[in-house]
């Protein structure tokens, strides 16, 4: 296929510019073969744009190379944009060149996520004859750090954290050999040249021989060693050793939420969960993420691991260390959860964690390469077969891949999501960008963290907002943060109301800026009325939105408190059904014991003080969850609803069931303009008839999954309702209860049966991780940004 232009054929010289994620990828040493292949000169480099390419060659070669180039791209590769222009023949030249990265300009070029060990990097450290045995941070162009170790664009390795590590003879021949797989892979090292791993106590005392042997011992032994991996720090237990696990949880102080449990194969994970086709693909794909899918009985995982929910989260061995590590644990599972105090920042400098981590952990086993920014594992769902998966934290393996839009370009700028489960999104030429997980800015260190993603990605992408867009509500402190960051920049603020954001980040992801039905369903979010809005069903479009329906609201004693006391919730429900005859009501009773507590709550509810009218599917579940006695607190986020959904789930679908929901007018409502009517959904003749069973003793399982056939039906009818009323055909499922696998596949099962198209989530959470992405996508469809907005540049036909 190698052949030069003879002496009578025309010479042509094409300038291409690729954007997306072309940068350490190993995207530059395949163009690099390729025009040696079709025997073109010419070069190939870095910039702050992407992958610049100038190709030179008789048209035939030019043709072929073409053609090749789009069918054969790396597997890592990700083209957002090519862009082609001729450009001046240089007859003087002779070869093809991989040329010096420059920058200057502001950037566009995609950063590629961090990447799970690759089957060939694992082959070369198992084989004794091999000289990077054993290399416990062992990588190629396929696999490995990424976006953890970049310091800045474009992607070299004097941009990143390896700078400090000098190739060794070998490794720099590799480097700068084309048909090596370690050509121009900037993290590339070995035992000799690149970073070394320790094993070192709590009393910060190295101890001798084989670190990973060492740490495998100390662990089988049911101690707690806090483990480097790419992103940040894990603490790792047995899993299969109760004791173990609950000495973690009283050490990391964290009670109840459920832990992930690392494997070594996929053979090993599906002896504990059951994986569908797409979660098999998610678990083994170079993201590597942690799969929530359905538990298996009679699995070796401690009780405590995950008590409370049907599905237990799994991921398999990612990085050389932790490779290492199981190839002297053999089938052992590992507890493999966050290095923190439960809500802290996850530690990644080795001294960082021996301060914080040292009194949680018996031991550490890290390594000296520099960890640039925290990356947390992702997680996604597993949501059947045919289902696919949904993501709930959108982190390593995913971070910071770009979110194309779809819409004007040319409008940088900033959204800063939520207060829970905060991401942040900066605009840029390639898209929008979404952060790692950042947690709850409620806690002071995690709030230094989303201080620091900020100014990170905005020095990362050379981005000074146009715009900052930001919750509505007024409280949230990314909104006050939000403030600040406009009068710095001078740029606009824009709040999005929280719901409103929750289903455009839907329709960002599916590109779809027209207007739609957004059936909305949450924890909370600050309403335009000012009320507590959660089971909303909007008009909507990123300009503008109107509310159509919602849940019968109801009177919360304390607002914000009921997220935790859910007894607060189910009180709520009791005074819906018997108003003050809720006093007395033996339920009332039960929940709250002490009479001064619930008088004081009753007065409250009495006479309208301190209580919030909210229309909130989370607190429905909340009140469901106390009334049935199942838990009385939320120790911490969405609890309760896990715990009904696991009910749900053992006692199989409920069947043939007489609806008791209503859905009625509601000619009050405030915001109801000139097109259909507003309409609640009511669930009155279902509480009662709930409450009543509960005072006779019945069981609870057959009234949970009623509850979420009566709630899933109810919710369905009034999007048909309103569908028929407004003419749309597109419904979009927002909000993080729809990451309650029952109730969204009943009500898109009822939905698609009518012949209406449903919309969700599939590369984004759809809880709150989501909004940052749904607050972007309003500002950029802002009519009054179009002042800010470049004009797109033409791209050619080999756009993917």
């Amino acid at each position: 296929m190698d052949r030069s232009c003879t002496a009578t054929e025309i010479v042509m010289r094409r300038r291409w510019v690729v954007t997306g994620c072309v940068q350490g990828v190993g995207f530059r040493p395949f163009v690099f073969r390729l025009a040696k292949q079709y025997g073109l000169t010419g070069l190939v480099r870095n910039d702050s744009q992407g992958v610049v390419i100038e190709i030179q060659g008789c048209p035939e070669s030019l043709s072929s190379f073409r053609n090749a180039f789009a069918a054969a791209l790396p597997p890592l590769a990700q083209i957002a944009s090519v862009t082609e222009a001729d450009c001046e023949s240089n007859m003087a030249e002779s070869h093809f060149a991989i040329e010096t990265s420059v920058g200057g300009r502001r950037p566009s070029a995609g950063i590629a996520p961090d990447i799970a060990l690759c089957d060939a990097c694992r082959a070369e450290m198992s084989d004794r004859t091999n000289r990077r045995f054993g290399h416990a941070l062992i990588s190629c162009t396929n696999c490995g750090p990424r976006f953890s170790i970049v310091r800045s664009i474009p992607y070299d390795r004097p941009a990143t954290t390896m700078a400090t590590f000098s190739l060794c003879g070998q490794c720099a021949q590799e480097y700068i050999d084309p048909e090596d797989r370690r050509f121009h892979a900037q993290p590339v090292s070995c035992l000799s040249c690149g970073p070394q791993i320790e094993f070192v106590d709590n009393a910060g005392r190295i101890v001798p021989g084989d670190p990973a042997a060492t740490a495998a011992e100390w662990l089988l032994d049911g101690r707690i060693v806090a483990i480097k991996g790419i992103g940040g720090f894990h603490l790792a237990a047995r899993a299969d050793q109760p004791l173990a696990v609950y000495r973690l949880r009283r050490l990391k102080q964290r009670d109840a939420k459920a832990m992930a449990v690392m494997v070594r194969d996929k053979a090993d994970a599906g002896k504990l969960i059951d994986l569908s086709d797409c979660g098999i693909n998610a678990l083994t794909s170079p993201a590597a993420p942690i799969v929530l899918a359905p538990r298996r009985s009679r699995t070796p995982i401690a009780p405590q691991v995950a008590a409370g929910t049907h599905r237990l989260g799994v991921m398999l061995a990612y990085t050389p260390l932790q490779h290492l590590l199981f190839d002297r644990l053999g089938h052992i599972p590992l507890v493999m959860t966050s290095g923190n105090i439960s809500d802290e920042p996850i530690a990644i400098n080795n001294q960082e964690a021996f301060t914080r981590l040292g009194p949680l952990c018996d031991a550490f086993l890290w390594h000296d390469r520099p960890i640039e920014r925290c990356v947390d594992d992702s997680v996604v769902l597993d949501a059947g077969p045919g289902r696919g998966i949904m993501p709930v934290r959108r982190s390593r393996g995913y971070v910071p891949g770009p979110i194309e839009l779809g819409g004007p370009k040319g409008c940088m700028g900033i959204a800063l999501g939520g207060e829970l489960k905060n991401t942040v999104c900066v605009i840029t030429d390639a898209g929008a960008v979404l952060s790692a997980h950042l947690g709850d800015l409620r806690h002071q260190q995690a709030f230094m963290n989303f201080e620091r993603a900020i100014d990170d990605l905005l020095r990362l992408y050379d981005v000074k907002p146009a715009f900052v867009a930001c919750d509505a509500h007024p409280m949230y402190v990314s909104s006050g943060y939000g403030q600040e960051l406009a009068r710095r920049f001078g740029a606009r603020l824009i709040p999005v109301q929280h719901h409103h954001a929750h289903a455009c980040c839907v329709l960002a992801e599916h590109k779809h800026p027209q207007e739609a039905l957004a059936l909305v369903c949450d924890g909370t979010g600050l309403g335009s009325n000012g009320g507590g809005w959660g089971g909303e069903l909007l008009r909507v479009s990123p300009q503008s939105f109107t509310r159509l329906g919602s849940m019968v609201p109801m009177q919360l004693p304390g607002g914000d408190a009921a997220a935790v006391d859910i007894r607060r919730s189910a009180l709520a429900i009791l005074w819906r059904v018997y108003g003050v005859d809720a006093s007395n009501h033996p339920i009332t009773r039960r929940l709250f014991p002490e009479s001064a507590q619930r008088n004081l709550l009753c007065s409250m509810l009495r006479h309208n003080v301190q209580c919030v009218l909210s229309s909130s599917i989370g607190r429905l579940y909340d009140g469901l969850a106390a009334l049935l006695g199942v838990c009385t607190h939320n120790r911490f986020e969405a609890e309760a609803a896990m715990a009904l959904e696991a009910i749900a789930y053992r006692h199989g679908p409920a069947q043939g069931l007489e609806p008791m929901w209503k859905i009625t007018p509601w000619h009050q409502e405030s915001e109801r303009s000139s097109g259909p009517e507003f309409q609640r959904l009511d669930l009155d003749l279902f509480w009662r008839y709930a409450i009543e069973l509960v005072v006779q003793g019945a069981a609870p399982e057959p009234l949970v999954a009623e509850f979420h056939w009566q709630l899933a039906m109810g919710l369905a009818s009034l999007v048909k309702q309103q569908a028929a009323a407004t003419g749309l055909s597109t419904v979009v499922l927002a909000g993080g209860v729809f990451v309650n696998e029952i109730l969204r596949e009943k009500v898109i099962e009822d939905l698609e049966d009518d012949g209406l198209k449903v919309l969700r989530n599939g590369a984004v959470p759809c809880n709150d991780g989501g909004l940052a992405l749904g607050q972007a996508f309003v500002a950029v469809h802002d009519p009054s940004l179009a002042g800010h907005c470049a004009p797109a540049e033409q791209e050619c036909a080999l756009c993917v």
